[in-house]
């Protein structure tokens, strides 16, 4: 037994504690920066800008107080007081910015230009709650998301995957605690505090991405980069966006970038940008097609739909809500890219833990035949919609009966649809357990049909050939007093590989 402690407590290892350092680092900055903030007049509303770190005209999210306002969400503040929000200049704050003094926003609601008395109030602590439950599905996917990276690490501590995933995920929660600081009163902080409070909204390239490139290049197997440097390769992934992003990032007072910070800043965005992708597929393809190992091999499979599902959802998402930007849709996506995005802890936890491991196979099968079927029965509704609309309207003159005939419609084809739809990816993605399947159904039609016992087991030795490809079959029939002299034997049979 005491040995059993002994091996647990080294595999916590220096490099585990230094994870567990790193972490609550990670969790420490953002909170005791939100916690300074909190105690500084604001107008009580949470905001955000689309250029700049909170410059220039700020857009209103939602009240961080709950208390009757003038305000509204969706309004664009363009001046405090008369004076105007510049691009790259700091907000015009009201001096002496105190609790309790009423200030004067110009504000832009509909394409309509208005004024409002605002009152300065002290957050506190409280807004915190508001923040989590503006967006609530947001908030649970991104705890569950950090408990199951701290779930696992736990577990697995001697597993570097297993420290990359924790490190990567911490700082995801830990930017949810910079919401609070969605506000241009952030400057009136100390500016040591602005500067902590913008750098640690880089971090995405120098904590997250480079986490998450690391973690597959260690996972399920090392591969050369990290075999030949395997100290030096994540202390350069770590290190070089963290000290360019260090350089880049605006000094108080300053709030917008200089020639070459704005260069700097773009260089590592965008290389970590293109790196993200390139490295994660690249090296995930390059598993799937080497690794021949069966564990190793489910793993990669179970990290692939991972992070398939959630960087494939977090991308288009991305994608859509830059072509249609709305604040409120924006929110909406960032909730369902969160969901999505627990298929890649999951999908590791399960890899890591080795946890029902082989189940992976089903659930991809699953996954694209009921993602294909959707598709399909979705295309042949609204067709179906339309067309009888044309058809029908004429006749009933309004929508009711095409829309009840679509349904039935869908109805009848689910089933047979649903097989066709398991029948085509089988044949295609999954062939060894296809005619694994058929031979298997032949088989169980000859056993029926077939008297002659020689016969029966030689059909059984091609059978286990063709489905299990073993090296050598071998075949006993326990004796059996009626059995007949010819039937009590023993067949081996050898079997080509």
């Amino acid at each position: 037994m005491e040995k059993e402690i002994q091996t647990e407590s080294q595999r916590f290892d220096r490099g585990a504690r230094l994870t567990v350092v790193a972490t609550v680092l990670l969790l420490l900055w953002p909170i005791a920066l939100s916690l300074l903030f909190a105690g500084y007049p604001t107008d009580g509303w949470a905001s955000t800008t689309a250029v700049g770190f909170f410059d220039g005209p700020f857009t209103l999210r939602y009240s961080l107080t709950g208390d009757p306002s003038p305000l509204m969400p969706g309004d664009i503040v363009t001046a405090i007081d008369g004076r105007p929000l510049v691009v790259g200049q700091l907000p015009p704050l009201p001096e002496p910015l105190e609790a309790g003094r009423t200030i004067t926003y110009t504000i832009d609601r509909a394409g309509q230009t208005l004024k409002a008395d605002v009152e300065l109030v002290r957050i506190g602590p409280g807004p915190y709650a508001a923040i989590w439950l503006s967006n609530p599905v947001l908030t649970l996917a991104t705890l569950l998301t950090l408990l199951i990276a701290a779930a696992v690490f736990f577990l697995r501590p001697d597993q570097p995957a297993a420290r990359y995933l924790l490190i990567a995920y911490t700082f995801q929660a830990g930017v949810a605690f910079t919401e609070i600081m969605a506000n241009p009163y952030v400057f009136a902080m100390p500016p040591w505090a602005v500067f902590l409070t913008a750098f640690y909204q880089t971090g995405w390239s120098w904590i997250y991405t480079s986490s998450l490139i690391l973690l597959v290049l260690v996972f399920p197997l090392r591969l050369l980069p990290l075999r030949r440097f395997p100290r030096a390769l994540p202390a350069l992934l770590y290190a070089v966006p963290f000290l360019t992003m260090l350089f880049a990032t605006p000094r108080y007072p300053a709030v917008t970038q200089g020639a070459l910070q704005l260069w700097l800043g773009g260089l590592t965005f965008g290389t970590f940008f293109v790196l993200f992708p390139v490295v994660i597929f690249g090296t995930l393809i390059h598993n799937l097609r080497n690794v021949r190992e069966p564990v190793a091999r489910a793993q990669v499979r179970w990290m692939a739909l991972g992070f398939g599902i959630g960087l494939g959802i977090n991308a288009i998402n991305n994608l859509f809500g830059f072509a249609t930007f709305d604040f409120a849709r924006w929110e909406r996506l960032e909730a369902l890219t969160a969901v999505a995005g627990l298929a890649l802890p999951l999908a590791l936890a399960v890899g890591i833990l080795r946890y029902r491991l082989f189940d992976i196979d089903v659930i991809i099968r699953k996954t694209t035949s009921y993602a294909i079927l959707t598709a399909l029965l979705a295309l042949v509704y609204f067709g179906s919609v339309v067309v009888l609309q044309r058809v029908l309207s004429p006749v009933t003159g309004e929508s009711t009966a095409a829309v009840v005939l679509s349904t039935l419609l869908i109805a009848a084809l689910f089933l047979p649809l649903r097989r066709r739809v398991q029948g085509i990816i089988d044949r295609r993605f999954f062939r060894k357990k296809y005619d694994a399947e058929k031979v298997l159904q032949q088989f169980a039609a000859t056993a029926r049909d077939e008297t002659d016992l020689d016969a029966l087991t030689a059909e059984l030795v091609r059978v286990i050939q063709e489905t299990m490809e073993p090296e050598s079959v071998s075949l006993w029939l326990r004796p059996a007093e009626k059995l007949s002299p010819d039937a009590r034997h023993g067949s081996s049979l050898p079997v080509q590989p």
